[in-house]
Parts: structure tokens; sequence; C-alpha cells
């Protein structure tokens, strides 16, 4: 499983970077349009106090034309602003416009650019700047490919708790990239992450406790970590605990709980989880036994890559009626993940 994903703009600035009560007041009315939505009268003025030199607000109008809120998406005004609040030290300003640079949305593509950009917000202590460096020295983007300066700075990161750099220290030591693997290491560096909410450290900890990675085989562990991912809507998560449940594995068998996990994944369209409820459905396990419905999630399915669902859905098709064919047919096309 590959982890390593470059980080775009964070969240709005919501602190004060103001001095004089009129200034912070103005910010405050800025900040308080844009929680409410009122992205026409937060435009107005942040773009005041941007004009005024204030690098928050800057960057703030800058993620504002980033994202099309009060305004049409527009990404040369976004880079402008981010570059202004940047050549004034602000580091998620620096961070925003290395990636500007990076994907040449606004400006010209330039990998050396994105790095030097990040790593000023890096060497302020910016930890989503600090993990893309990370990001590029792995990939050999803008630099050579370093995997100890990546190390370097995946731990800069994620010593301030920034979750994706914790995953991403974990991906290292799991795989041994530049250094001998350690799953242990793996486990402490995913279970920090996955103690923050992130919900791939969640999902990757299951599979550890399962598999005995990097510690003692546990279900129960695995179980629990499944779950917290799962409850974030997350369908890889869903769909191994859909199979807990149908396998008792380190649980009583339980088919409506299988079903239930099942469904969560298959109804935003996960290939895998559509065909084992296919399975329910088609043996009557947990369901009345529904050769239709069975029909309907495997034609999902197999148009969803999933192999193995070939097979089935033809075999399906002969038990079936035409209409009910042309009814599972009709159902999917008008179908939608949710």
């Amino acid at each position: 499983m590959t982890i390593f994903a470059l980080r775009y703009f964070g969240a709005l600035i919501i602190g004060l970077g103001l001095t004089g009560s009129v200034r912070a007041q103005e910010y405050q009315d800025a900040v308080a349009a844009y929680v409410h939505q009122d992205y026409a009268a937060a435009l107005r003025l942040f773009r005041q106090l941007a004009t005024n030199g204030n690098a928050d607000a800057q960057l703030n109008l800058g993620f504002m034309y980033a994202n099309g809120y009060g305004t049409p998406k527009d990404e040369e005004q976004a880079s402008s602003w981010f570059r202004k609040a940047a050549d004034q030290g602000n580091a998620a300003a620096q961070h925003n416009i290395g990636f500007v640079y990076l994907n040449g949305q606004g400006l010209p593509k330039d990998d050396q650019k994105a790095l030097f950009w990040f790593r000023k917000a890096a060497d302020q202590g910016y930890p989503p700047a600090q993990h893309n460096v990370g990001i590029m020295y792995t990939g050999g983007r803008g630099v050579s490919k370093d995997y100890q300066q990546a190390l370097y700075w995946f731990r800069k990161a994620a010593d301030q708790n920034y979750t994706p750099a914790q995953c991403d220290l974990g991906f290292v030591y799991a795989r041994g990239l530049g250094l001998p693997v350690d799953n242990q290491q793996a486990l402490y560096w995913y279970r920090k992450a996955a103690e923050y909410g992130n919900v791939l450290a969640q999902v990757t900890l299951g599979a550890m406790y399962a598999a005995g990675q990097g510690t003692r085989k546990d279900d129960e562990e695995s179980l629990s970590w499944y779950r917290k991912a799962a409850e974030q809507s997350n369908v890889s998560a869903q769909h191994n605990l859909g199979l807990i449940y149908s396998n008792g594995r380190g649980v009583p068998k339980d088919d409506q709980g299988a079903i239930y996990w099942f469904r969560k994944a298959a109804d935003q369209g996960f290939a895998d989880a559509q065909y084992e409820l296919a399975l329910f459905y088609a043996n009557g396990r947990g369901v009345p036994e529904d050769y239709q419905q069975a029909y309907f999630w495997l034609l999902l399915a197999s148009s969803g890559g999933e192999p193995k669902a070939i097979n089935k859905r033809d075999q399906v098709e002969f038990v079936i009626t035409p209409q009910q064919r042309a009814a599972a047919q009709a159902d999917t096309r008008n179908w939608r993940p949710r």
C-alpha cells in the first residue's frame, strides 16, 4: 500500500496576525463572515486587510480564491496572494506557494521552486511543509532521492503529532526504505497516528494486529481498530469488519453484523463488499434468498472491477427471469454511491 501523498492548502487561518484593536476587530469580522458562510462579505473584508499588507489576510484571500469561496476559482489570484504572504514569512503561505509550483496551478510547474518554498516553511517548523519536504525526497522531486533526508523531515513533522507524517514514518519502517525493516517501529508510529484519529493508520493497525506484524497476533485489537476506521466511513475497514463477522475470526459468527458492514462499504461503491453482499443474498444467509438482489450487487461489483463477480454474475443470470434481470439492470443504472 502506497501512503505518500503531498498535502495541499490548509484551512482558513483563524488566529490574529494584526496589531491594533480596530484591525483585530476587522479580522474577527472577516472570520465570522467566513464561518457563517457569508463568503462575499468575508472576501471583501479579507481583501481590505490583505491590501493593507496583512499576511494572514493575504493567505486567507488566496485560500478563498483557490477554493472558489465568494468568487469563481482563480488560481492566478490565489497564487498571487499566497506569494504576497509568503514573501512576508508566513509559513502556511510558503507551504501553499510550494504546492502551487508543484502542480502548476496559477504558476508554471517547477519542482525545485516547490521544494524551495516547502523548505522555507519547514525551516519555520510548519508540519505540513516538513512532511512535504520528506515526500519530495522519497520521490526525488526537485532533489535527488534520499530516504535518510525523508526520514529526517517526516520525523520533524511526526514529533509535532502531524498524523500524515506519522503514517509515512510507519510506512518507511514497515517497508525498510533506506533502513532495515522494523515492524515494531512501524507499529509505534501507526499507533501514534491512529490514536489521533488518522483513519489510514487505524486500518493499517487493524491489519498489523490481524497478521501479528510487529506485535503478537491479536484479533480483538484488530477488530477494535477496524471498527474505529469503519466508523469514519473507511470502506476497506468496513469490508474487513464484514469478513471478520462472516468468518467468526476472533468473534462469534454474526451474519447480521457481516451484512451491516458489507452494506456500508457496498453503498459507497466498494466492489469487494458488493460481491460479498451478493453472496449473502444468493445463499439466503442472514437474509431471505433473493437472486434479483444478488444479481444487482454482482452487476455493480463486476463493473467496479471485482473479477470474482463476473463468473458469479453469469451463474445467477441463468436462474432469474428476464423481468428480474431487466429490473436489476435498471436499478444499477439509477444507483449512485452514498
